[in-house]
């Protein structure tokens, strides 16, 4: 875990003092890389896109959704069909044990389209994912730039491997690319400037999972200092509107009694994973917490004869420091508001977040692993060094 945190940390300082110098972030000329045909490059892309998808279609056909392994696709395959039926999709839901419903709106929503069709949902996190990292590489014209194009290539197997071999079990029991997908949009929309779009990337990130929300004053920020106040209170329309389409309607239904309830569940469903499982020895460390990269192992073993208290005072530690690292986002993106800032406190931000965090599941670490790849195709195309 402190080395995750101070790898995030380098990056950040390294990128942060590179750009501000007025120096470009690139490699040494790659004379092999560019006696490479450009067809032989976009063939192999192919190649390896098609691997993916066949290997992918055979993990899936081989673990379908269990909510043994875990109950998010089968809490989202009900949320759907609830709301498919006309029914309210918050009300409890019945497994062997009782889970109360507390996904944001827009996280389980685009599954409607899956469910229609009568295709694998986790196809559709995949599918999006792969539209944004073609969206956030033309962005940029990384296509143009044959060196570092293959080097993205290049990377993007490399951590595509690693997930499907060590992260197998967390890839097919979750969605959680559709959040990967939805926080990587982030960093092409600013650089397109357009006030719509960034209002989009950033309401699919709020009403999907709330982790971007001490993010949003250095947002602010930003978008005020880029665009004026003008489209600073279109973007702040935007947001609020789809916020009121996409989950009051859920919260008027009962008053929000049920959302309330169903976060609730969702801290003693946290304090669940701080202890042991059943098939681990009573004196083990308890699964996620070893697994995870946060430090909410530490407070374990401060306090291991005193779940509860370590649980409490860890819970209430992460809120102080997610709140420090917006204070500090806002504090570096006043210094130099500039996009390529906003992109590196994104990642500084998403990259920590997660370090302190109390239920430290491991598909959650998709999230800070796919925005650092998308900052470095952001950084690797970047032409414009006043950005």
């Amino acid at each position: 875990t402190p080395l995750y945190t101070i790898a995030h940390v380098v990056f950040f300082i390294s990128a942060f003092t590179l750009l501000n110098r007025n120096e470009s972030i690139h490699f040494a000329a790659f004379s092999l890389l560019k006696r490479v045909p450009t067809k032989w490059i976009y063939g192999l892309l192919t190649i390896l896109f098609m691997l993916l998808l066949i290997y992918c279609n055979d993990l899936f056909n081989r673990n379908p959704p269990n909510p043994y392994n875990s109950d998010i696709i089968p809490s989202i395959q009900l949320y759907v069909s609830r709301f498919l039926n006309g029914e309210f999709p918050y009300l409890p839901m019945k497994f062997d044990w009782t889970v109360f419903p507390n996904y944001f709106s827009l996280r389980w929503l685009p599954f409607l389209l899956p469910h229609i069709f009568h295709i694998d949902y986790r196809w559709l996190p995949i599918s999006i994912y792969f539209i944004v990292l073609f969206y956030s590489i033309k962005q940029v014209n990384l296509f143009r730039n044959k060196d570092f194009f293959l080097i993205i290539i290049v990377l993007l197997t490399i951590v595509w491997v690693c997930v499907l071999h060590f992260q197998n079990f967390e890839f097919v029991n979750s969605i959680e690319f559709l959040i990967v997908a939805y926080y990587c949009l982030l960093i092409p929309v600013f650089h397109s400037k357009s006030i719509f779009w960034i209002g989009i990337s950033v309401s699919l990130c709020l009403f999907s999972r709330q982790s971007i929300i001490f993010l949003l004053p250095a947002i602010s920020y930003f978008l005020f200092y880029q665009f004026g106040w003008r489209s600073f209170v279109k973007y702040s329309f935007l947001v609020l509107s789809i916020g009121i389409l996409t989950m009051m309607p859920f919260l008027l239904y009962d008053s929000g009694k049920s959302f309330i309830k169903g976060l609730d569940y969702y801290v003693i469903s946290a304090r669940g994973i701080w202890n042991t499982f059943s098939w681990q020895a009573a004196n083990d460390i308890p699964h996620h917490l070893s697994h995870g990269l946060s430090y909410a192992l530490y407070a374990f073993k401060l306090w291991p004869d005193n779940i509860d208290k370590a649980f409490s005072y860890f819970y209430k530690f992460q809120w102080i420091v997610h709140l420090g690292l917006g204070i500090l986002c806002m504090m570096i993106i006043y210094k130099s508001p500039k996009i390529s800032t906003m992109a590196l406190i994104t990642k500084l931000y998403i990259g920590l977040f997660f370090n302190f965090f109390c239920a430290p599941f491991l598909y959650l670490y998709f999230v800070p692993l796919f925005v650092s790849l998308h900052i470095f195709i952001y950084l690797s195309g970047l032409k414009d060094k006043n950005n």
